[in-house]
């Protein structure tokens, strides 16, 4: 059984889901293109409707991401939203939707509709050994910049170590993909354990 950690909560996740199309994609990106804001040319947030990620996990299962217009969040306002699916019984179904709301300082993501709490998942400017607080009782830190391949691609990427009393967590952000990042490990679990997701496809429209 596949379950998903968020705000300590857990998730429970179908697994089996089958999706083709990898996008192969090399990244480029020195020192003089740390992003200093979301709309950075190299790191571009936000994402323009529809853009979708798709994520494997223990050979062919995958997780889809999609962004699907927006909602008025009492709390944060104008917001994206951003919706998970899993494929069962033959066919995608809606899992969950959280919210993205991306400002000129950081890219933050809201879990429910209502509540204040959010994770800041980006801090611009974006910089190795850069730390900041996440929300939840995490702190963040770019730990390295290192280039990763996974199915979509080789990526040059912002490896951001999220880290709490009860919980770690890794995300690799690469430039201009965005989403939750071309790898995360820890953000999904499978028998209680840990596991990594890696990037398959995406498409992001202009």
């Amino acid at each position: 059984m596949v379950k998903r950690f968020l705000a300590g909560r857990y998730a429970i996740v179908i697994s089996a889901i089958l999706l083709a199309a990898a996008v192969p994609l090399l990244v480029s990106c020195d020192g003089d293109d740390d992003p200093t804001g979301p709309t950075t040319p190299t790191f571009t947030y936000p994402h323009a409707n529809g853009s979708e990620w798709v994520y494997s996990f223990e050979g062919a299962n995958l997780i889809k991401y999609v962004i699907s217009g927006t909602y008025g969040h009492p709390s944060a306002g104008n917001t994206q939203k951003l919706i998970s699916f899993v494929w069962a019984s033959g066919g995608w179904q809606k899992y969950d939707t959280q919210y993205l709301k991306v400002t000129d300082t950081d890219v933050r993501l809201y879990l429910d509709r209502t509540s204040a709490g959010y994770y800041m998942l980006l801090k611009f400017p974006l910089k190795v050994g850069n730390q900041w607080n996440a929300g939840k009782g995490y702190t963040a830190t770019v730990s390295s910049k290192p280039t990763i391949p996974v199915p979509a691609g080789s990526f040059v990427c912002y490896k951001i170590d999220y880290t709490s009393s009860g919980w770690n967590m890794t995300f690799w952000w690469p430039s201009k993909v965005g989403g939750m990042g071309a790898k995360n490990y820890g953000l999904w679990t499978l028998n209680n354990n840990p596991i990594t997701i890696d990037l398959k496809s995406y498409n992001l429209p202009t």
